[in-house]
């Protein structure tokens, strides 16, 4: 999709503050935020999804779009981390655990697993959809592998390459988005009414101990067929109908914002929540706040310095060479 979507971004704005707050030290509220999170991200991730464009174009241009600043921002975090600690003997390690991503990497680098998993869910859904070209056949494949990573993947502690076999449930939920487009588009304020409602529902009578429930996409816990499935819909239906609504307000432009930089804050937000726990006594709120703020100011510098366009936010960049133009 080609025009931006203002709804859009304001929705990955609430998620990304979702995300941070996600990773507080509030355990109630981190543990209802994982319900969702990463999955209303895959199925937006999927909404936007492009089919355009021929496989080997598609990976080249995700790659470098994806992977320069993973390794870029890598690299930033592992320089803070020395600030501090200044071991040298580890970087080996940490250098070989970036390389292998997924689950290898935790603590400032927890949240790297993602990036890695949505390329590879891109790549591998765009092979599916061009090779079996039957919408049906697809959607069933993509069903079958969701219930075979609920019979065979889940719970279990292998530390896979990129998080490869977190691809098999991703896959479903950017199926999701994708061919549900036309139905999120319908997305109105009633609806987000009703998914509201049963989104509440659903977190009482968790609380209560009517049933227990927990996702966690990252550790492979996913251990409910239909409920990861009605979870992450009803609160997508609630994100996407909040996002319809503010998107012309004050606030709402403010997410918009927020949204258009979630990478620079899924990435570096960790790393400024560690530092403020161990470095200021300051409330919780205070610490996610920050954890914002600073990735906001951060990507704005990013967005004024050519070199750092492509290294850390990884847009193109045209130079001249010999009187041509180069995108680089």
């Amino acid at each position: 999709m080609g025009k931006e979507i203002k709804w859009i971004n304001v929705a990955k704005g609430i998620l990304i503050c979702l995300v941070v707050c996600g990773h507080s030290q509030y355990m109630t509220l981190s543990k209802y935020i994982y319900w969702f999170h990463m999955p209303v991200f895959i199925l937006i991730s999927g909404y936007l999804f492009n089919n355009t464009y021929n496989l080997k174009d598609l990976i080249s241009k995700r790659s470098r779009r994806i992977l320069i600043p993973y390794f870029s921002f890598a690299l930033l975090t592992l320089i803070i981390i020395q600030l501090q600690l200044y071991n040298l003997n580890e970087i080996p390690l940490y250098i070989e655990n970036i390389v292998k991503g997924g689950r290898n990497l935790g603590y400032y680098y927890g949240i790297y697993w993602y990036v890695t998993m949505i390329l590879l869910t891109t790549i591998i859904f765009t092979i599916m959809i061009k090779a079996i070209k039957n919408r049906i056949i697809t959607i069933g494949m993509i069903v079958l592998l969701y219930i075979a990573t609920h019979l065979y993947v889940a719970n279990n502690d292998y530390k896979v390459f990129w998080s490869a076999d977190t691809v098999l449930i991703a896959l479903f939920y950017f199926g999701l988005g994708y061919y549900g487009k036309s139905i999120i588009n319908r997305i109105n304020t009633v609806y987000g009414i009703v998914a509201t409602l049963i989104g509440t529902i659903l977190i009482y009578c968790e609380h209560v101990g009517a049933f227990q429930y927990n996702l966690d996409m990252k550790s492979n816990v996913y251990n409910h067929l239909t409920l990861d499935t009605l979870i992450p819909v009803v609160f997508t239906v609630m994100i996407v109908s909040i996002s319809k609504l503010i998107q012309n307000t004050f606030v709402g432009m403010m997410l918009n914002s927020v949204g258009k930089m979630s990478m620079t804050i899924m990435y570096l937000h960790l790393t400024v929540m560690i530092i403020m726990r161990n470095y200021f006594n300051v409330s919780e709120w205070i610490t996610i706040l920050i954890a914002i703020v600073i990735p906001v100011v951060s990507h704005l510098i990013f967005e004024r310095i050519s070199l750092f366009n492509v290294l850390f936010l990884g847009k193109q960049h045209t130079i001249k060479y010999r009187g041509e133009s180069r995108s680089v």
